[in-house]
């Protein structure tokens, strides 16, 4: 039951993963033929422009460190920025009409009328989620190695695919955030709306102040394996907990759910 329960989620999801994962694909494949333009155009940000405001000197070093070499470059559009943004954006559209939108429509009426338990139905959609984010963050980043390939450039596979647990874990949070959210919100659309909100608001915290780079989007981004080249066992343990932390009251709050 579990298996048919784990496909039925998969289906009512294929489409909302293909485009998002497109309109991933998209991003990436031009990202290794923009590095030479990225780089000449690094001259425009000047001492003038950017002048004595700390932040901005802040990032006028990272344009420049970024212009000086192409492993950075990529690896900070597209971990750094890119993939975590798609991932999040897939994680609101997924989770957040996953058990708001049945609890209004009634089907979960229709679905507990079965020999199915409240636990079942949510690991079911909660195993679909994981696997569309999955899909998401390594399709992708092939395609980016594809792309990077063609445009002449050359990175090390496995040094680039270092971050991709981290990634996934990082998706299976923003998951279990949009869950959260679901299993308390009984319209989908303003579920998936708040989950994305709520991902904007932990990305602008990680930016900036003393928890820069040390949230859910941090830790994604995996800066200790840029130069070590194997993923960081902190960040993916942390990412994994909180996931599962969140998850669980996400289950709570379901098994409670009056539907």
């Amino acid at each position: 039951m579990m298996k048919a329960l784990y496909f039925k989620e998969l289906l009512e999801v294929r489409w909302k993963l293909i485009i998002v994962l497109l309109i991933t694909v998209i991003v990436a494949v031009p990202l290794p033929f923009m590095f030479d333009l990225f780089k000449s155009s690094v001259h425009m940000f000047t001492e003038d422009l950017f002048m004595d405001i700390p932040m901005l000197k802040i990032f006028q070093q990272q344009i420049e460190a970024q212009a000086s070499s192409f492993n950075l470059y990529l690896w900070a559009n597209w971990y750094g920025k890119n993939l975590p943004q798609m991932i999040l954006v897939l994680a609101a559209v997924i989770g957040g009409p996953m058990l708001a939108g049945e609890s209004a429509s009634g089907t979960f009426r229709f679905l507990l009328s079965k020999p199915i338990s409240r636990r079942q139905v949510f690991l079911a959609k909660y195993a679909a989620g994981a696997t569309a984010t999955a899909v998401l963050s390594v399709v992708s980043t092939i395609a980016l190695l594809i792309s990077t390939k063609a445009a002449g450039q050359s990175v090390g596979v496995l040094w680039f695919l270092a971050p991709q647990p981290a990634q996934i874990l990082g998706g299976l949070c923003l998951l279990s955030i949009a869950l959260w959210l679901s299993a308390r919100i009984d319209d989908s659309v303003v579920a998936g709306v708040v989950a994305v909100g709520v991902g904007i608001a932990l990305a602008i915290v990680d930016s900036f102040g003393p928890l820069k780079g040390r949230l859910i989007f941090g830790l994604m981004a995996e800066s200790r394996s840029l130069t070590t080249g194997v993923p960081n066992s902190v960040s993916i343990v942390i990412l994994a907990v909180v996931a599962g932390l969140i998850g669980y009251d996400a289950f709570r709050a379901f098994r409670k759910k009056d539907l």
